[in-house]
């Protein structure tokens, strides 16, 4: 580079010393564009992850509200369920009652019939 710059005398030398800092900025500046162009390729690319990554997580809370609602459906049928049940026992124990209340009426009431008549 120099020799061949310092043959040609003070000015040529002066315009190949300018050239040469020209093509050093100008690699620099393509270096710092292309260093630039990459960092915001990066930042895209971790904007990009991100969102879907929030996006999974909001339809994995979707998913498990779903879940969630079902089993509290699932429960409360259950305990309607059981309510019904306890309703259909209590509705024979109650039928037994009035059954054995009738019949101790009749028998009194053939107690006391018997009764009269032996009178």
């Amino acid at each position: 580079m120099l020799p061949r710059a310092a043959q040609s005398g003070g000015v040529g030398f002066l315009v190949v010393i300018m050239v040469e800092v020209m093509e050093v900025v100008m690699m620099k500046v393509m270096m710092a564009v292309v260093m630039v162009m990459e960092v915001v390729m990066v930042m895209m690319e971790v904007v990009v992850e991100v969102m879907m990554e929030v996006v999974m997580v909001m339809m994995e809370v979707v998913m498990v509200m779903m879940e969630v609602v079902m089993v509290m459906m699932e429960v409360m049928m259950e305990v309607v369920m059981v309510m019904m049940e306890v309703v259909m026992v209590m509705m024979d124990v109650m039928m037994k009652v009035v059954m054995v209340m009738t019949e101790l009426v009749v028998e009194v009431m053939v107690v006391v019939v018997t009764a009269a008549a032996a009178f």
